[in-house]
């Protein structure tokens, strides 16, 4: 039994030295594997690497390296100043610039640096990001070029969102559509396709192909839509304008606004060139100017004065105050309260005259001071 024994425990010591064999041998296997890939490594390296001492493609001329006239490439780009630890770089980029990080009084931790996230995208500046591919941000703080080829050139806290937008400067304005852009000025947003904001504060261009030029919180509603400046203008319509002036609305589709103050230009093709608190309510309706003068009627005018209606269809009141042309093709030249009511009916001035029936004519031939004349038959003058 003892020899037994003697003869399992000698069985065990020899399959456990042929164990450790195998282990020994497997090891010094992958050992040698591990070699090969090292050798493989630093035989890539020495082949790539390029020793600058016996060819370098520059020159130290008073403390300045001059490189040779010659292109250079760099297929994954290139980064001047610090690198940015937050930024992921997108391939064949340029950045110029520097990280930086502090804690403000409040205890909040903020860092600072430029980003080329995407594709052939470009940063300067300071803490500016080009986060699409081939967007730019060439200059200014805290710009952001998000849209695929857009672009801010310069200014702070300026964004273009939106495909080939641009952002030429100013601050906080944001050019958000396709091809939309914003050229200076703050707080400006140009929200329609092709819609543009040349500066001011506040404006919007939020039509497609609409335009702001200037001035303050003005607002180019629809499609081809313009306003140029002052302030609280609205180019409501499609192909509306307002010129200029404050608080002026070109509702109607091709109507306009020249200038002034609160005038209103509400229907098709209509029109006030300027004054305060004119009205063209109606197809083709025009007012020139003066205080509180309505063109009503379609293709109605009034060219100035105060308080005047035009209400008959191509009716006129060139002037006075509180004149009414009321019929069809009716016209009052001036004065003060005349009437003219029946077609085709004319009032040459005067005050307090009526010419109510069609074709008439009232002419004040009184030298009275506040004389009144009526007239009441067809064809009629007095």
């Amino acid at each position: 039994g003892v020899q037994h024994q003697n003869i399992r425990n000698l069985s065990g010591k020899v399959d456990s030295l042929s164990n450790t064999e195998n282990d020994v041998a497997s090891l010094k296997l992958q050992y040698t594997v591990v070699l090969e890939e090292l050798e493989k490594v630093r035989k890539l390296s020495s082949s790539a690497a390029r020793d600058l001492s016996e060819e370098s493609p520059f020159t130290l001329v008073d403390d300045w390296w001059v490189a040779d006239e010659k292109m250079f490439r760099f297929p994954q780009g290139v980064v001047i100043g610090d690198k940015n630890p937050e930024c992921r770089y997108g391939n064949a980029v340029l950045s110029v610039g520097i990280y930086d990080q502090f804690t403000n009084e409040w205890g909040e931790f903020w860092t600072y640096g430029n980003c080329p996230w995407r594709e052939g995208s470009v940063t300067f500046g300071y803490n500016n990001h080009a986060e699409d591919e081939f967007a730019t941000v060439t200059g200014g703080r805290g710009n952001r070029a998000s849209g695929k080829y857009s672009s801010v050139t310069g200014g702070a806290s300026n964004k273009a969102e939106g495909w080939h937008s641009s952002v030429m400067g100013g601050v906080s304005n944001i050019a958000s559509a396709v091809a939309s852009s914003v050229s200076g000025g703050g707080e400006n947003q140009a929200t329609g396709y092709q819609a543009s904001v040349s500066g001011g504060s506040k404006n919007t261009a939020q039509g497609d192909f609409s335009a702001v030029s200037g001035g303050s919180q003005s607002t180019a509603y629809a499609y081809g839509s313009a306003v140029s400046g002052e302030n609280l203008n609205r180019a409501v319509a499609v192909h509306s304008s307002v010129s200029a002036g404050q608080r002026n609305q070109a509702k109607g589709e091709f109507s306009s606004v020249s200038g002034g103050w609160a005038n209103q230009a509400t229907h098709k093709r209509s029109s006030v060139s300027g004054g305060a608190k004119n009205t063209a309510q109606n197809v083709d309706a025009s007012v020139s100017g003066g205080y509180l003068n309505r063109a009503v009627g379609k293709y109605a005018s009034v060219l100035g004065g105060k308080t005047n209606f035009a209400n008959g269809e191509s009716s006129t009141v060139l002037g006075g105050d509180r004149n009414k042309a009321e019929g069809k093709f009716s016209s009052i030249s001036g004065g003060m309260k005349n009437q003219a009511l029946g077609v085709s009916t004319s009032i040459l001035g005067g005050k307090g005259n009526i010419a109510n029936k069609h074709y008439s004519t009232a002419r004040n031939k009184s030298k009275k001071k506040d004389s009144e004349s009526f007239v009441d038959g067809n064809n009629s003058t007095l």
